[in-house]
């Protein structure tokens, strides 16, 4: 059998880690990107264009961007350093390929 793979599919890749709940200022948060394809595949490599993005909801404030490591195996380690207190928003975004989208659970 030849499995032949896909383009992997923002909208249906996953993100977990504790920097989706809790995060302090001043300190890294860390979450993991698992990206599938359209039909919910682990793609099983790397090379895709991810970017995580964390919005505070106050307009005063500036969003911070994560650094991210491909770790080869479908898989992308985010870390990032919130600089500000209170509510924010976690968005992965993929940047490239036909099923491009945001993540989010």
């Amino acid at each position: 059998m030849t499995l032949l793979l896909v383009i992997t599919c923002g909208t249906l890749s996953s993100a977990v880690g504790a920097g989706l709940t809790i995060a302090t200022a001043g300190t890294t948060a860390q979450l993991t990107i698992q990206a599938v394809d359209q039909y919910w595949n682990d793609r099983g490599l790397g090379g895709d264009n991810f970017a995580v993005v964390v919005s505070p909801q106050s307009p005063t404030q500036r969003a911070v961007h994560a650094t991210l490591n491909d770790n080869a195996d479908a898989s992308y380690s985010a870390d990032f350093i919130a600089t500000f207190a209170g509510v924010s928003a976690v968005q992965s975004i993929l940047l490239s390929g036909q099923c491009r989208g945001t993540g989010s659970r």
